[in-house]
């Protein structure tokens, strides 16, 4: 007849086998492995085979379960299905076994992308509105800024019509018209702040006849005069003389908010980056 499990037989089955496995046996005095075994599928509870943990040198190790060698903990990724709340191989092996099927896996990927097109559009949107997704798209656009500049210009160049049209419509939206209210709010409260006067706009606009950036005579179409922050509002400029142009329409509306020299420069000079000199001689 077999021997009845106390309660407190059960409490150490409950907090050791999951870590311990078989080695329970020498916690449980008189139990046999076939007993413990036995045990532990009724109570529902499963060894976990990759838990081998030791201190070495003060640091505790974990052993992989691909190579087989004892690595510091911070050499294995994060898992939360794992008892012990970190994957079972170790990143190297993790690194080398991605690399080596590396084929394969963006053509399973691929298949399922255009198998599912609605499922992964849907999960992309998720993960580019998420913290991680917004910060990959501003390191990405701190590391390619001038080329997007280009890619961006020649679009809006191509598709003109079809941006104007959906920059209208959104207009016309109560998100739009209330986001373009703030907008014109911030920037009546920072000009308030500056001393440019009528007369000093006036002394501008008759000391250039042509537009600063891109030479153009000034018109009544394209080449308007239109008024430019060389350092923009919203970059923290100023609305004074010292930080102000008469420059035309394009230049105004490609320049848009980026700093000149740095940014943005006149489309004449994307092929040939002009000197500090020339650049301060075109503000003044």
């Amino acid at each position: 007849m077999h021997k009845p499990w106390s309660a407190e037989e059960t409490e150490i089955l409950r907090k050791y086998y999951p870590l311990e496995g078989v080695a329970t046996e020498k916690r449980l005095c008189g139990r046999t492995i076939s007993a413990i075994q036995s045990r532990a599928f009724k109570l529902g509870i499963s060894a976990f085979r990759y838990y081998q943990h030791q201190i070495r040198n003060g640091i505790e190790e974990k052993k992989c379960s691909k190579c087989r060698i004892w690595k510091p903990l911070i050499e294995f990724q994060v898992s939360t299905r794992s008892r012990d709340g970190l994957k079972h191989v170790c990143r190297s092996c993790r690194a080398r076994y991605h690399l080596e099927h590396l084929e394969r896996d963006r053509a399973r990927s691929r298949r399922h992308r255009l198998a599912n097109p609605d499922k992964t559009r849907a999960r992309q949107r998720a993960w580019g509105q998420g913290l991680k997704g917004k910060a990959s798209k501003k390191q990405y656009r701190e590391a390619h800024k001038r080329e997007l500049k280009v890619y961006f210009a020649k679009y809006y160049k191509e598709h003109t019509a079809k941006i104007k049209a959906k920059v209208k419509a959104w207009n016309h939206t109560p998100k739009g018209r209330a986001a373009n209210q703030l907008r014109k709010a911030k920037r009546r409260s920072i000009k308030q702040k500056g001393d440019l006067t009528f007369a000093d706009w006036m002394q501008l606009i008759q000391d250039h006849s042509r537009c600063p950036y891109c030479g153009h005579l000034f018109d009544n179409g394209k080449h308007k005069i239109t008024l430019d922050h060389i350092i923009p509002l919203s970059r923290g400029g100023l609305h004074i003389k010292e930080n102000v142009l008469p420059v035309c329409f394009t230049c105004n509306v490609s320049k848009h908010t980026s700093l000149l020299g740095e940014e943005w420069l006149p489309w004449e000079w994307y092929g040939d980056l002009p000197t500090e000199k020339s650049i301060n001689s075109l503000i003044r």
